[in-house]
């Protein structure tokens, strides 16, 4: 199981527009499209980065989502829930890796939050959603 703190708006499953549009994938053709992920991996990990990253977080800890609903509400953010997401990979074809291993393996920096963060590619199934509430 893995939990996802986020704000109504935004969604547990949501699959952001430059994710949509791109053709990111864990497996790499060539080596422009392995320098187009860590390109892409540099600026999710980058707090003070604008654009739309198409990785998704989730904690495998449920009291690692809590803290960040915290901190989100901590922010003045309003609607934070928390999502409990099925992560057997039984249902299909979903893409998912620990964030600290593709940090470590592309030379970027994480952050303490990061201990228990798996990253999902593009976005969360709603099959995978087992249930949401207020945080």
């Amino acid at each position: 199981m893995a939990f996802r703190s986020y704000r109504k708006a935004r969604g547990p499953y949501r699959s952001y527009r430059k994710a949509r549009d791109s053709k990111l994938s864990f497996v790499f053709e060539n080596h422009s499209k392995r320098e187009e992920f860590a390109r892409s991996l540099r600026e999710h990990f980058n707090l003070g980065s604008e654009g739309d990253s198409p990785f998704i977080p989730v904690y495998s800890d449920e009291n690692a989502a809590i803290k960040q609903a915290q901190r989100l509400k901590a922010e003045g953010k309003q609607d934070v829930t928390i999502t409990e997401i099925d992560m057997r990979p039984s249902k299909g074809r979903v893409q998912y890796r620990d964030a600290r291993k593709l940090a470590k393996k592309y030379g970027c920096r994480t952050w303490e939050n990061s201990e228990h963060e798996w990253l999902f590619l593009h976005c969360i199934p709603e099959w995978a959603v087992k249930y949401c509430r207020p945080a």
